[in-house]
């Protein structure tokens, strides 16, 4: 396994920039690394989502709480909504 992988980004698309609108967010630099620079390096766009806090992630005892998983929940449905309506 690589022990470095690539910065990337999700280029600028009518989708993304649906995405953020409807999120009301706006694009971020992580300080982490995910799964998703294999994807973003072979240009499928990508983006991360989901509850919790990163400082809680892949550590004995992770959790998230609930307030964080019931606005994932919301977030989801919205992404769904809106590609759907793309």
């Amino acid at each position: 396994m690589d022990e470095w992988v690539p910065a990337w980004t999700s280029p600028p698309s009518a989708l993304r920039d649906r995405l953020l609108a409807a999120l009301d967010t706006s694009p971020f630099a992580a300080p982490y690394t995910t799964n998703a620079s294999a994807a973003a390096i072979r240009g499928i766009p990508v983006f991360l989502l989901g509850p919790g806090d990163i400082a809680q992630a892949h550590v004995v005892d992770e959790w998230t709480s609930l307030a964080q998983l019931e606005r994932a929940v919301h977030a989801y449905g919205t992404v769904i909504r809106t590609v759907i309506q793309a």
